[in-house]
């Protein structure tokens, strides 16, 4: 019988503060560092399309409603080209071959594909001026020559620069250094010095009151861990300690310099150097 490897996990290692039920800090690798740094390089669109396959659907602000009508309602005749609804529902993670060396890669996009001219005489970059091939990652693109580019090819020296710009050992950080990991994701080398600030700034005077656990994560608290990153300030304890439901804080903001016309209901909103935009509102009573 052939032997199944099951799901991959970490190995993380999380100090307790058992009085008021709150993670204080984790000690981690750089394959754990390494997966939190892969958050600053998502897409907000593949963001949005993880966290709504969820089993408990994650709404984040508007962009979840903005998805869903690209993804259900935008007909092709209003883009520009085919290739449009693709890039704004899988948009490319520019950074996807360094990614695809995490430990944990929760990033479930198929593998980028590149296709050129099925003409022989463009694929070679004859019909270009001999400025040299043109391709595309998507199937649905045309050709300046007219013609559809839907021969896949292999770009073996993209791949191999991509690739070929992450040292070994580790994909962002160093793979053998030890970081101490806040509850609010603040990251520092973990030294005696660092311990003994952080424990001073939470108000803990004995680090014996903690209390070690070591935790095997996998892709499911990793994906947790980047919706509680949107919209907690505590999402190591709120992952790894509470059980609540996700209840997603109110987003406040302040927008400066609106003019609104009583007579007509309509609030003008000026962003310099962009657009001026009006929004119809309706008045109370």
């Amino acid at each position: 019988m052939a032997f199944e490897e099951g799901p991959q996990t970490l190995s993380l290692k999380v100090y307790i503060d058992k009085e008021k039920n709150r993670v204080v800090m984790a000690e981690a690798d750089g394959d754990f560092v390494d997966i939190l740094l892969s958050f600053l390089t998502m897409p907000m669109g593949t963001i949005v399309r993880l966290l709504n396959k969820q089993p408990q659907p994650v709404t984040i602000g508007s962009l979840t409603t903005l998805y869903k009508w690209v993804e259900q309602e935008l007909e092709e005749q209003f883009l520009q080209t085919e290739a449009c609804k693709s890039m704004l529902l899988h948009p490319r993670n520019p950074n996807e071959k360094v990614c695809s060396k995490l430990k944990l890669n929760i990033d479930d996009k198929e593998p980028t594909k590149y296709y050129i001219c099925a003409d022989w005489n463009c694929s070679r970059g004859i019909c270009n001026g001999g400025s040299g091939r043109f391709y595309s990652t998507f199937k649905t693109v045309r050709c300046s020559c007219g013609k559809m580019m839907d021969k896949e090819t292999c770009m073996e020296k993209l791949d191999h620069e991509a690739a070929g710009s992450v040292g070994d050992g580790g994909v962002f950080v160093c793979g053998t250094t030890k970081f101490m990991v806040t509850d609010d994701l603040q990251v520092k080398s973990i030294s005696p010095a660092t311990i003994v600030t952080l424990l001073y700034k939470v108000g803990i005077k004995d680090e014996r009151s903690l209390q070690e656990t070591t935790l095997n994560i996998g892709s499911e608290e990793i994906l947790n861990l980047l919706k509680r990153s949107l919209f907690s300030k505590t999402p190591l304890t709120d992952v790894f300690l509470r059980k609540q439901g996700f209840t997603s804080e109110a987003l406040n903001f302040e927008i400066a310099d609106a003019v609104q016309s009583k007579s007509s209901g309509i609030t003008s909103f000026t962003f310099p150097e962009y657009m001026c935009m009006k929004l119809m509102m309706s008045s109370p009573g």
